[in-house]
């Protein structure tokens, strides 16, 4: 699950970063609104995600048919793995896309790199005292947080003790809400991301356009006219010159 999560997810923070710097966010905004192109991304990242699952687990079960040891596989997990994973992926994929929205440079980027996957970071750390004692108070605790429950709770599941069913009943509806949460709060950066972005590129497209005007000559001044005050500052600037 943390491979699919940190190969769907992950890479949205940059991608969104890059198209806003290049522009490219500007011709996406003329064909489709930001919540729009918010959920073509996300959608991107759960089809990435799901079709390594369904590589990789597609081969492991393979080896494990072939090798006549299908049994010690918990295949009654499998249905709980991928509620978990397309949760996991919205919910880092919604704060990486804000994330990403909010950045104005590379340097941006990088520095909110950590933030975006810590969620999915800090569970990696806990795998060993969770796994040692599964069923005690701090590995129920931690796996009832919701960045932390798809990793934590299966990880419980799959363990020969198994949990009471109320645990991950629970833990799912509070990932399924911190999740709209955070879809909800990511909709809005991203929304006001890209209206900065159309904003900022807008006003660079009409600086040149008012430039131009300030530096051309009045219209009610004829061409005569304008050469004639030419020659004038020409003359001026001369005799000036001569007396110096």
């Amino acid at each position: 699950m943390w491979i699919m999560v940190m190969m769907g997810a992950s890479p949205l923070l940059g991608a969104v970063m890059a198209e806003k710097s290049q522009r490219i966010v500007e011709v996406l905004l003329g064909c489709a609104t930001p919540l729009e192109i918010m959920a073509g991304k996300l959608l991107g990242a759960l089809g990435v995600a799901l079709t390594g699952c369904v590589v990789y687990l597609g081969g492991a079960l393979f080896a494990l048919f072939q090798m006549g040891i299908a049994g010690v596989a918990p295949l009654h997990l499998l249905p709980w793995f991928l509620v978990y994973v397309v949760l996991a992926i919205l919910m880092t994929g919604g704060n990486a896309v804000a994330l990403g929205a909010a950045c104005n440079d590379q340097r941006d980027a990088q520095n909110l790199t950590l933030p975006s996957i810590l969620p999915i970071l800090i569970p990696m750390f806990l795998l060993g005292p969770i796994l040692r004692e599964p069923n005690s108070t701090f590995a129920v605790v931690t796996s009832l947080i919701p960045p932390f429950t798809p990793v934590l709770m299966l990880m419980r599941q799959a363990t020969p003790a198994g949990v009471p069913l109320w645990q991950p009943a629970l833990g799912l509806i509070g990932v399924c809400g911190f999740t709209t949460l955070v879809l909800l709060a990511g909709a809005r950066i991203f929304r006001v991301g890209l209206a900065d972005a159309g904003q900022a590129a807008a006003a660079a497209r009409n600086a040149p356009l008012g430039l131009a005007r300030l530096s051309a000559p009045p219209r009610h001044l004829g061409t005569n006219t304008v050469t004639v005050s030419l020659r004038r500052l020409a003359n001026g600037s001369e005799v000036s010159t001569n007396s110096v």
